[in-house]
């Protein structure tokens, strides 16, 4: 009776797991998003793996009904596409699925190839509706292990804009190695974080509010007022909204050329960061978390034409002021209160000027000389008393 008993059991678990129409049971995206990293996967793909290959071994670990009518659409063909699906697994090694219904479900999956690495296997799922969920997967692939291994997710500790906003997840068309992580507020409005592809991992490059912005096609916006210009070069600065603190898109003209580059767009939720300069040093900030608010100053330091100085008032009280390092993306905020007062291009050192307040009472100012790194070089005058 007991082992007739364990036997209704058992297969009481395989015909839940097994439904009528003979399809593995499947896993809600919400379930995948809590469960990818914990597993690794078996997926003998070779030395040179197919987008579709490691997807039908990520659907044997996680079947998903997104996966698995995207696998049915294209079986084994290297290329396929109809309305709603893209798979191309010869030259961009990509697959692209939107699901047409009232959820406006989507998978994307795709390889990144790395310098004398393993590829990078990264596989997004999301659905809308009135049960919105998501589930972004990224695995390095060992051809040698036949293994998928999950790996760290790019953007992880992105720097969120809108508490509220729903974050969504694409990755990069076949013309980039782009990730590019989308805050969708409740109104409706996007802000967008790049990632892009270096060889080895996907780093920061730029937040804005386009989508897929193409250095070829980058043009000054007509509103955009020029700011700053020396014999080579002007900057513009566009004004993209008028809250307070508004929010900002700086562009850089090369005289010569006429050739344009999008410098920056301030974030005016980006918060002060007075608390992490105890060292009399500057922090070092995200790129898109520069908060100058109305810029009121924007130039080049004389001695590089890739470090950018960039200050404004943010909060009604204080100047936010700001290195930017256009090579490397690396942003150092100041720990200066009231602004940059001079510009030594002989000594390469930067005075910003800072209030203090007396025991007794009343305030003065104390100007600081700072590297072009944010280094505090020490304290050079007491400029005035504010009674």
């Amino acid at each position: 009776m007991k082992a007739k008993l364990q036997f209704i059991a058992i297969l009481a678990v395989m015909l839940l797991a097994y439904p009528r129409s003979g399809i593995a049971a499947t896993v809600a995206i919400a379930e995948l998003q809590a469960g990818w990293e914990r597993t690794s996967i078996t997926a003998t793909a070779g030395n040179q793996p197919t987008v579709m290959q490691l997807l039908k071994a990520f659907d044997k670990q996680w079947p998903t009904v997104l996966a698995q009518e995207l696998i049915t659409r294209v079986g084994d063909k290297s290329y396929y596409e109809d309305d709603c699906v893209i798979a191309d697994c010869d030259d961009f090694n990509q697959a692209t699925y939107h699901r047409a219904d009232a959820e406006e479900r989507r998978l994307d999956a795709r390889l990144y190839y790395t310098t004398g690495g393993h590829p990078l296997f990264a596989v997004v799922m999301e659905q809308g509706g009135a049960h919105p969920a998501s589930a972004a997967c990224f695995y390095s692939y060992d051809p040698d292990k036949a293994r998928l291994t999950p790996t760290e997710v790019p953007f992880a500790d992105f720097p969120r804009r809108c508490a509220d906003c729903r974050v969504t997840v694409t990755l990069g068309n076949n013309y980039d190695n782009t990730i590019v992580v989308a805050e969708v507020a409740p109104n409706g409005d996007n802000w967008y974080h790049h990632y892009w592809f270096d060889g080895a991992k996907h780093v920061y490059h730029d937040s804005g509010p386009i989508a897929y912005p193409s250095d070829e096609e980058e043009t000054i916006p007509p509103a955009a007022l020029k700011r700053w210009e020396n014999d080579q070069v002007e900057i513009y600065a566009d004004l993209i909204n008028g809250d307070e603190p508004a929010n900002y898109s700086a562009w850089l003209r090369f005289k010569q050329s006429g050739e344009v580059m999008w410098l920056f767009t301030t974030n005016n939720l980006a918060p002060a960061r007075w608390a992490d300069m105890t060292d009399g040093n500057g922090v070092a900030v995200p790129y898109d978390a520069i908060a100058p608010g109305h810029i009121d100053k924007v130039c080049l330091l004389p001695w590089s034409s890739t470090l950018l100085l960039v200050e404004g008032c943010p909060d009604a009280r204080n100047v936010w002021s700001y290195i930017i390092d256009l090579d490397s993306r690396e942003v150092v905020q100041l720990p200066s209160t009231e602004g940059v007062s001079r510009i030594d291009a002989d000594t390469q050192l930067i005075y910003a000027i800072s209030y203090r307040y007396h025991p007794e009472g009343g305030r003065y100012s104390v100007e600081r000389a700072y590297t072009a790194d944010g280094q505090y070089a020490g304290d050079q005058t007491i400029l005035d008393d504010d009674e």
